[in-house]
């Protein structure tokens, strides 16, 4: 079980299924050769970005279409790895299966902020 709670909003309930558990940190750097010689330049271009990936589930076309307009929010992201929660921004939702029983599953993405 996994809540989300929009900045200006209510907790919202989920199942969020992270197996593997997908979590990413990038940073971005570029690399340049100096013309004529052996010598790179490194530079440092983006801040470090953590993104939690994973898929929910979601009990019902109600909840789907309630967590679709969160996508772009703020919040707070509470599941069993951060109890006490992380402040993430809810990235994407893509809905990849409906159950005879009315159960969707989505692929979910969340950058840590």
């Amino acid at each position: 079980m996994a809540v989300y709670t929009p900045t200006a909003g209510s907790p919202l309930a989920f199942h969020l299924l992270v197996d593997p558990p997908t979590r990413e940190t990038r940073q971005q750097i570029s690399e340049r050769l100096i013309p004529g010689s052996n010598n790179a330049i490194v530079d440092v271009i983006g801040k470090a970005v953590t993104k939690i990936r994973g898929q929910a589930r979601f009990d019902g076309y109600a909840a789907l279409k309630t967590f679709e307009g969160a996508v772009g929010t703020g919040g707070l992201l509470q599941w069993t790895e951060e109890p006490a929660g992380v402040a993430v921004i809810f990235v994407s939702l893509e809905r990849n299966r409906v159950t005879p029983n009315d159960i969707h599953l989505a692929q979910v993405e969340f950058w840590l902020t």
